[in-house]
């Protein structure tokens, strides 16, 4: 499991982003938010950064983050790791209005 790395659910038809910082394994679960078309939804800025990654463009719904099995990620496609700064933005703008 890699942070902010983009994983196919096992189900097939979902993709996810992981939020949780790595080596905070307490459980089988880990913290995640849903990815989405881009063009699904408004965008709220900053909470929702898009993401894109050959011919996709994903909206992260980090307000709709939730603790899920790990054994429910699937195939890894991509990291994000290298603009992490927009997750942690939308994150401390969700929990602290920042």
């Amino acid at each position: 499991m890699k942070q902010y790395g983009v994983y196919r659910l096992k189900d097939n038809t979902n993709f996810v982003i992981i939020l949780q910082y790595p080596g905070l394994e307490t459980s089988s679960l880990v913290i995640v938010a849903p990815l989405i078309d881009a063009d699904a939804l408004p965008e709220i800025t900053p909470m929702t950064p898009i993401l894109r990654y050959k011919d996709q463009a994903w909206m992260v719904l980090t307000y709709r983050m939730a603790a899920i099995p790990e054994a429910d990620l699937g195939e890894y496609i991509t990291s994000f790791h290298n603009i992490d700064y927009v997750f942690q933005w939308a994150l401390s703008r969700l929990f602290y209005g920042n």
